[in-house]
């Protein structure tokens, strides 16, 4: 077909587990529901997944995420570019009371800092338990193991090329 083709529908699993050559990305024990649109057109790729994570455990890099038992939803929105970047048009993770996250950016698949730009909007509804659960390895990396917090929290980051650029918390 001249005008690309798709893949839709709705995609289960349970205990997934995967690990990439380079053991940067894994995932252990996975559960999730997901509906799943992906796109092959012939100058872009799109990906569009919503999902409800059940449990399990997911390594990014230096960031490990332990999954409560609790629904977990995520929304993404991915779109290619010319120049091997992506357009992320749409990032929402929520885990209830517990972390809100919603992102725009741009990623670099072709070395070097994935993250070229970002625009995230976050609240930690519980400080103490985001920390735990999505922080405390990457915290560990930054030179900050073992940081606490309590209470809830809101903000903003914005990022650029390499570093964030700007950073507001409430």
């Amino acid at each position: 077909d001249a005008g690309g083709s798709e893949m839709v529908g709705p995609v289960v699993f349970d205990d997934l587990g995967l690990d990439s050559v380079d053991g940067r990305i894994a995932a252990a024990g996975l559960s999730a529901r997901t509906d799943m649109n992906l796109g092959f057109l012939p100058d872009a790729t799109r990906l569009d997944l919503g999902a409800q994570l059940g449990r399990g455990e997911v390594l990014m890099g230096a960031m490990y995420v332990s999954l409560p038992d609790t629904p977990t939803s995520l929304a993404v929105s991915l779109q290619s570019q010319a120049d091997s970047r992506w357009e992320l048009q749409r990032f929402h993770w929520r885990d209830a009371g517990v972390l809100e996250l919603q992102a725009k950016g741009i990623l670099d698949a072709s070395g070097g800092s994935p993250l070229v730009r970002l625009d995230a909007d976050f609240s930690m509804g519980k400080v103490d338990v985001a920390l735990a659960r999505y922080l405390a390895s990457l915290l560990g990396t930054l030179g900050l193991p073992g940081l606490e917090g309590k209470g809830s929290l809101s903000g903003r980051l914005e990022w650029r090329e390499a570093a964030p650029t700007q950073v507001e918390v409430a």
